[in-house]
């Protein structure tokens, strides 16, 4: 007989592991979903690709209202009727095979389909049903991030999605323009470019699936009635909440006009096709670049602010679970460097606040 030893984990080496895999897994979600957003820009990729293809500017117009009207409505709906589940996560894994079935099925019908009619109207559906399912995927992301990620270092994951998404935007900013320049004739070269987001927002879906979620306390379930009749209440008693959906209002007006401007430029400046990969790369630099000149005046005027609103909106998970799995868990140069180029730890406690707003019209 041989004796065979047993190496058993100690429990707080393996939340820490535990903590630290899903906090990369995170982090790999929004850098791969930010690469694949710039072969699916609304305005720089899918409006000249329906431009060319012989799209109404009322078509090109209904894109920004797809993606958005789509993405935002869907969690007033389907956030009372998964409150009441302690797990949320089998719900982001549902919506995300909708969304990768939703990606290849426009990416066949570019290659396949005959009349641009036929790829318009395919296109078009698919994007308003990725857009439905990325909203009902919305709440549970929200809702199991908050459960995964310690609050301080909210910052640091935000922070690092997007230095490292920024890059990958950058870079597919050169292949649009590599492709888009090539031989590859229309609407295959298209085809490609919506097949190469395809591919990284299918393994940003499957990173985000990975992560283990801890199981939180469930909410009462509430009829949609409910839920609805609370919304007046709320928008009168709560001010800043008031104010933050006037600015997100206007914020969105903005975006009725984005779609025209690389048409525009194409059709009416003679810009190359090409072109198209520098607009990103320029899109994406100028994002990096608001990060640097909003940086001071948010760490003067919002600390603390951003850390308020994210605890109280995820207050009710401090109890069910370990935020600070590791006394080593705070001490990364990496992301303290990201915070400092992408903005505070209150500018990712504010983005996880916003994504988590509508959810308290279900406050008890």
């Amino acid at each position: 007989m041989v004796a065979v030893s047993v190496r058993r984990s100690h429990p707080l080496l393996t939340r820490y592991q535990t903590a630290r895999r899903n906090f990369w897994l995170g982090v790999t979600n929004g850098a791969l979903i930010t690469g694949a957003e710039a072969f699916f820009h609304s305005s720089l990729v899918l409006a000249p690709f329906l431009a060319a293809l012989g799209a109404s500017p009322l078509l090109i117009g209904l894109i920004p209202a797809l993606r958005v009207g789509g993405f935002f409505l869907p969690q007033l709906l389907i956030v009372s009727r998964i409150a009441h589940h302690p797990l949320k996560l089998p719900w982001y894994r549902a919506t995300s095979i909708v969304r990768s079935v939703a990606y290849i099925l426009m990416v066949l019908a570019v290659f396949t389909l005959p009349e641009p009619a036929w790829i318009m109207t395919v296109v078009l559906a698919m994007i308003a049903i990725n857009a439905i399912a990325g909203g009902i995927s919305g709440v549970p992301f929200a809702d199991v991030t908050a459960k995964i990620v310690p609050h301080n270092r909210l910052g640091t994951f935000w922070a690092l999605r997007s230095v490292i998404g920024g890059v990958l935007a950058l870079l597919a900013g050169l292949v649009l323009r590599q492709i888009l320049a090539g031989d590859i004739p229309f609407p295959d070269n298209f085809g490609y470019l919506l097949l190469i987001g395809a591919v990284l927002a299918i393994l940003a879906y499957l990173s985000f699936t990975l992560v283990r979620e801890p199981p939180g306390r469930a909410g009462a379930r509430q009829p949609l009635v409910t839920v609805l009749s609370r919304i007046p209440t709320l928008l009168r008693q709560d001010y800043n909440f008031r104010r933050y959906l006037r600015v997100r209002f206007i914020a969105l007006l903005a975006l009725l006009g984005e779609p025209f401007y690389a048409v525009y430029a194409i059709k009416v400046l003679g810009a190359p096709a090409s072109a198209i990969g520098t607009f990103v790369m320029l899109s994406t630099a100028a994002a990096i670049a608001a990060n640097f000149l909003c940086l001071e005046p948010a760490l003067r005027h919002c600390a603390g602010r951003g850390s308020a609103l994210v605890c109280r909106s995820c207050q009710h998970h401090a109890d069910h679970t370990d935020r600070s799995p590791h006394p080593g868990w705070r001490h990364d140069h990496l992301g303290r460097l990201s915070e400092r180029l992408c903005g505070s730890r209150s500018a990712g406690d504010l983005r996880l606040s916003s994504d988590r707003t509508i959810c308290r019209a279900t406050a008890s």
